[in-house]
């Protein structure tokens, strides 16, 4: 039951609320079945990232201004300082007794007239040159973008990222941007979108691989007003949107995945492996995965060098920068199956079988990595 003229506040809290806060909802339909004529209530949502507009009950215009007992059924208003949505149920006008309201609601990531749509410089041949980040003169504005900024790669560009950026806000390609091979790079921004028939982000080639580091940092939260090219696809923080073309060519590496060769204990600085020698370096980072029931009980470790002492570790000996925290057990199985003749069992056929633990190299010279910081970190906020 409701009392007329209260406002009431809808908090859709997740199962982990304490950890991630209250759930941001998209649209809901719902209703208040036999209000009495001429009574109201109030209707309140926190929003955690802000669209363009809303639409409650086909009203997509705000009033400027709280809704009171005299505005029509579904009026809204948006508080942009403190995120939170204030609407009006009203039976005003309905026939005498008792009356069903229902209504929905939804959030609009486009305006009303339409979704940008990222470009607007032209269809025209790419430049038959290539620009340069770290130059001033290639850039309109006549200098280099600088800290929190929105950076633009147009249609007809090839632009080479040549230097570490500072921290960027939005990241838009719609021409042609690839790493130098000649320097480690970091990118960092809030979101960044590979958009349009022209549109490249690359980092190497099959013909030539990028041997550098690069780090490609992802940043931003929950709160971030995401970017709408459609009603249905909307880009958020934390985001690599691609709608073009993205190719990355790391350094290829002799082994990615193998297998223990031996049991490893917690408590141990090293682990044997199985297979051909692993090409693994001081440094690199490793996961050992789990092989009891509980799939939480792996390791994630660091490289301290590696040896080969011969036939007892294949793959190599590797030190660990830290004990492992979980034991890593291999298990051997025999399967078969019997025939009974008599008093006599035949075995018919029998399988030898070894369960070892995985153990994985998850080092890359390029990497695609979410922002724990003060924007936001991936363990509560996600990626968008």
């Amino acid at each position: 039951n409701v009392i007329s003229g209260q406002t009431y506040t809808l908090d859709w809290t997740t199962s982990a609320g304490a950890q991630y806060g209250p759930a941001d909802v998209e649209s809901l339909d719902a209703g208040l079945y036999l209000l009495d004529k001429g009574n109201h209530i109030f209707v309140r949502h926190e929003i955690i990232s802000p669209p363009d507009h809303f639409n409650v009950g086909n009203n997509q215009v705000d009033l400027g201004r709280p809704p009171t007992a005299q505005d029509r059924h579904r009026s809204w208003h948006f508080d942009n300082v403190t995120n939170t949505l204030t609407y009006i149920l009203s039976a005003n006008g309905a026939a005498p007794g008792k009356d069903d309201i229902t209504y929905s609601y939804s959030k609009e990531p486009c305006p009303i007239a339409g979704c940008p749509v990222p470009g607007g410089d032209g269809d025209g041949p790419p430049e038959n040159f290539f620009r340069y980040w770290s130059r001033e003169a290639d850039w309109p504005t006549g200098t280099v973008p600088s800290a929190g900024q929105n950076v633009t790669i147009l249609s007809r560009w090839k632009m080479v990222l040549d230097i570490n950026p500072p921290t960027l806000d939005r990241l838009t390609v719609l021409g042609r941007l690839e790493f130098s091979p000649s320097i480690d790079i970091n990118l960092t921004a809030s979101m960044i979108l590979v958009y349009g028939k022209n549109a490249k982000f690359l980092v190497g080639s099959s013909s030539a691989r990028y041997t550098k580091k690069a780090t490609i940092t992802l940043t931003g939260n929950r709160a971030d007003r995401a970017f709408a090219l459609s009603r249905t696809m909307v880009v958020g923080s934390k985001a690599l949107g691609i709608f073009g073309e993205l190719k990355l060519y790391g350094q290829k590496r002799a082994v990615e995945w193998t297998r223990l060769e031996k049991d490893a204990r917690k408590g141990d600085w090293f682990i044997s492996v199985a297979g051909k020698r692993v090409d693994w370096d001081s440094g690199d980072q490793l996961i050992i995965a789990a092989s009891g029931f509980n799939a939480h009980e792996y390791d994630l470790v660091t490289v301290a060098n590696v040896s080969f002492p011969g036939s007892s570790s294949p793959g190599g000996l590797v030190g660990l920068a830290s004990p492992l925290q979980h034991d890593h057990l291999i298990m051997s199985f025999t399967s078969g199956s019997e025939t009974q003749r008599g008093n006599m069992a035949t075995k018919q056929w029998w399988r030898s079988t070894k369960l070892s633990p995985e153990v994985g190299l998850l080092s890359r010279n390029i990497r695609i990595v979410g922002g724990d910081d003060s924007r936001g970190s991936v363990s509560r906020d996600g990626y968008g």
